[in-house]
């Protein structure tokens, strides 16, 4: 008897399960959308959106929650993450206070380190070293920040230090805010402009050498001395005594570099070189030399209260997520 083969049947180019008609079928969450987009944008969209649970951006999912059921695409999403603008925020207002609490203290003390009366309009320039210090301080506390997250979560020690030297790196390249702010605090504000305009390119970088090794040792001693001496169970009294403690500490190992700086940008561009600036201390002896006049009582009074206020903030800040 002969075989015959079986007849041959065409497969379906897609296979198509089989629906209960007892159980009422679901259309498909893309189906949906696009339905209700065809006939409804805007508003509405963003609504049928959420009402399906289709965007997780919504919810607590990183990604649009399609159902596969029929094969669908399941597209990602990118959440808007508002947390680190957030925290930029929180560097420029903190730097921003930072510079105004301690203002008329800062200008007094950089009147003195020039040889100039420390009389008369407090509050001259107040409004360009707001500016440039919530900048700077952003910068130098969002750098620390990152790079000390970074080495932490691959168990590298030493990285509250590294992040103070990343910090004071920074601080060094934004030489020109320091400059700007130091001609605003000197010069009155009729003449700031046009002193800045007539300054050559090279002169808004004089004292950079100094201001490198100032924040690479002061941050490095303030950013790490700090994290040394943190007590998560300290009084507030007693972590902004610490954070006095260090940033003294900090102020003192770098004061001589610091007089160096200032003195180096000068005012409306005249400006010693730093041998001139070595020499004439030398001529002058120690306490003239240094402008220890500067340095008690204003500037210690500065420092003490910087630490005071900032040690805790940036605790605060780098402990943050």
């Amino acid at each position: 008897m002969p075989v015959t083969a079986p007849p041959r049947t065409a497969s379906p180019a897609l296979s198509v399960p089989e629906q209960n008609p007892l159980v009422p079928t679901r259309p498909s969450p893309a189906s949906q959308v696009a339905r209700t987009a065809s006939v409804s944008p805007g508003p509405t969209l963003l609504v049928a959106l959420q009402e399906a649970n289709q965007f997780s951006c919504f919810g607590e999912n990183d990604f649009l929650d399609f159902s596969t059921e029929q094969n669908e695409t399941v597209l990602p999403c990118a959440p808007l993450n508002l947390s680190n603008y957030s925290k930029a925020g929180e560097a420029i207002a903190t730097g921003g206070a930072y510079r105004a609490i301690l203002y008329p203290l800062d200008l007094v003390t950089t009147r003195l380190m020039l040889g100039h009366s420390p009389k008369g309009n407090y509050f001259r320039g107040l409004g360009t070293n707001i500016a440039t210090g919530a900048i700077g301080k952003a910068a130098s506390l969002g750098s620390n920040k990152a790079v000390r997250d970074a080495l932490e979560t691959n168990n590298i020690t030493g990285s509250t230090l590294a992040g103070g030297i990343a910090a004071g790196g920074i601080e060094t390249a934004l030489n020109p805010l320091a400059v700007i702010a130091q001609q605003a605090k000197m010069l009155p504000k009729e003449e700031l402009v046009p002193a800045l305009k007539k300054m050559p390119l090279k002169s808004y970088y004089n004292g950079g050498g100094a201001l490198l090794v100032q924040n690479v040792l002061g941050a490095g001693i303030w950013y790490h001395g700090n994290a040394l001496v943190r007590n998560p169970e300290d009084s507030l009294a007693v972590e902004a005594g610490k954070s006095a403690a260090v940033c003294t500490a900090s102020s003192v190992a770098t004061w001589p570099v610091r007089l160096m700086r200032v003195q180096r940008i000068g005012v409306n561009d005249v400006s010693p070189s730093y041998r001139e600036i070595i020499g004439n201390a030398m001529k002058e002896g120690l306490v003239k030399g240094l402008k220890l006049n500067a340095f008690f009582p204003t500037g210690l009074a500065r420092v003490l209260i910087s630490g005071a206020i900032l040690g805790p903030l940036m605790n605060r800040f780098n402990e943050s997520k």
